[in-house]
């Protein structure tokens, strides 16, 4: 999570949309929230449990109560002090991720502090509240920024294209640009060299700079791609390659130091490719050899099936001409290059 965060922006035309704000000092509240968002990321040990899946969804957990308490809440500030209230019913229909007295705790450890109100603003317990109140004292700045950054993210407005990521995602990846500048994030458009996409994969970084560059200026292939933060694992980076409206060439899944490839021969180009595999590292030949029959419903008992060197091409159905791997040997990327050259000519 902490390698998927968005650098903080340093464009003169996010630190103009920030001097509009003189009841506190914007930039220096979000320059606060995002390097405290980066101790929570890092900070792991206070998330209890042995299994890495459950704790990675207490964390996404705790963040989305941090987001509706930001972005649903109302602030009020008094002095130096400022307080984010939510009522107790809105909490209940935006924040949905299990217990809230745990992430709480997990809040508290960094900071935040939480008390229980009534209508008339008298302290009171959980079950007989109907507001609760969030309070940060170690910066007067944070919590405005932080209203001012969520609230941006909820008032986000939805476009005609599917943008790289929800509104939750913009608020986990502290993407401050895309939600104050309400700048578009369609899928198509994505940069797949963008600073927090190359982060996830630091160990492969140039593996993935010149294979983008082969793919984009070489074979002249479109992108498009979508950004999660793991369901059950860890946060991800799909990104797909392809001709014009035909579908992929190549689609990558890419995680913390992983790059998974779905790689599907062409067809004019597939027999030489075959042919050439004894060049191929080690898993890019296994998956060659590994083609077969997938069953599909055309039901044509065969008739587009043809063997090659002992390896069958199916020339109906393009699931059977896929390779899956994880790319993680020098070899394998040289693979990918050999490939798409057989390709080009």
């Amino acid at each position: 999570m902490l390698n998927s965060m968005c650098p903080y922006p340093d464009s003169p035309e996010f630190a103009a949309a920030l001097q509009g704000h003189t009841d506190f000092d914007a930039a220096a509240g979000l320059r606060a929230y995002h390097d405290l968002q980066k101790r929570i990321y890092t900070d792991a040990d206070i998330i209890e449990g042995k299994e890495d899946r459950a704790r990675h969804q207490d964390l996404l957990a705790m963040m989305a109560l941090l987001y509706t308490f930001a972005g649903f809440g109302t602030l009020s500030c008094e002095g130096d002090g400022c307080r984010l209230s939510i009522d107790k019913s809105t909490l209940k229909r935006e924040y949905k991720r299990g217990s809230y007295a745990k992430r709480r705790g997990h809040l508290e450890h960094h900071g935040f502090s939480f008390v229980y109100l009534t209508p008339e603003g008298e302290p009171a317990s959980l079950s007989k509240a109907s507001q609760l109140g969030m309070a940060y004292a170690r910066d007067p700045n944070l919590l405005p920024a932080l209203k001012l950054f969520a609230g941006s993210v909820v008032a986000y407005p939805k476009g005609a294209a599917t943008p790289i990521y929800n509104g939750l995602s913009i608020f986990l990846k502290a993407d401050f640009e895309t939600a104050m500048l309400r700048k578009p994030i369609p899928r198509e458009t994505l940069d797949p060299l963008r600073t927090d996409l190359v982060g996830t994969i630091g160990a492969y970084r140039r593996e993935w700079i010149d294979l983008v560059d082969h793919l984009r200026q070489k074979c002249g292939l479109r992108v498009s791609g979508l950004w999660g933060p793991g369901g059950a694992a860890a946060p991800a980076w799909s990104v797909s390659f392809a001709e014009g409206s035909k579908r992929p060439l190549a689609i990558f899944t890419l995680g913390p130091d992983i790059v998974f490839i779905e790689f599907t021969l062409p067809l004019k180009p597939a027999e030489r490719i075959i042919l050439a595999r004894q060049g191929f590292s080690a898993p890019i030949r296994d998956g060659i050899e590994a083609f077969r029959c997938v069953k599909c419903p055309k039901q044509c008992k065969g008739q587009s099936l043809k063997k090659i060197d002992g390896v069958w091409l199916c020339s109906g159905r393009a699931e059977a001409r896929r390779i899956y791997t994880t790319l993680t040997a020098p070899e394998d990327f040289a693979s990918i290059h050999a490939m798409l050259e057989i390709a080009e000519g």
